[in-house]
C-alpha cells in the first residue's frame, strides 16, 4: 500500500507545473491504495498518441464511456490511466515521468 501511495505522490510532483493538465485527485485518502494515476489532459489529440508511440503503457476509457453525459464525454478520451503499482522501479518512474513531462510541456 505504501509504495502505490508513494508513486502516486511521484505522479503528482512529475505533474506539477505541467500545462494542460491535471491530477483528478490531488490527495488521496489515507485508507486509498491507488491502481492507477487518473491524470485529466486538455489535448487528448496528439498527447495520448504520443504517448502510446513512446511506448507508455497508459490507458483511457474510450469505449467503455460512450455517453450523453457530459462528465463520461470528458473521462472517455482526457483522463489518463498512468500505473502506479508498487513493482515499479526508481528507473520506470523517472522514464515515465520523463515522457509525460516531454509530451505536455
Amino acid at each position: 500500500v505504501q509504495r502505490r501511495r508513494d508513486r502516486y505522490r511521484d505522479w503528482l510532483d512529475a505533474v506539477d507545473g505541467l500545462r494542460g493538465c491535471r491530477p483528478l485527485f490531488p490527495e488521496l485518502p489515507s485508507t486509498c491504495a491507488p491502481y492507477m494515476f487518473p491524470l485529466l489532459i486538455s489535448a487528448p489529440d496528439p498527447q495520448f498518441f504520443m504517448l502510446k508511440q513512446l511506448g507508455m503503457p497508459i490507458w483511457r476509457w474510450d469505449d467503455m464511456a460512450v455517453s450523453n453525459c457530459p462528465v463520461a464525454s470528458e473521462f472517455r478520451l482526457n483522463l489518463l490511466h498512468l500505473p502506479c503499482h508498487q513493482s515499479l522501479t526508481a528507473d520506470q518512474m523517472r522514464w515515465m515521468t520523463s515522457a509525460v513531462a516531454r509530451v505536455l510541456a
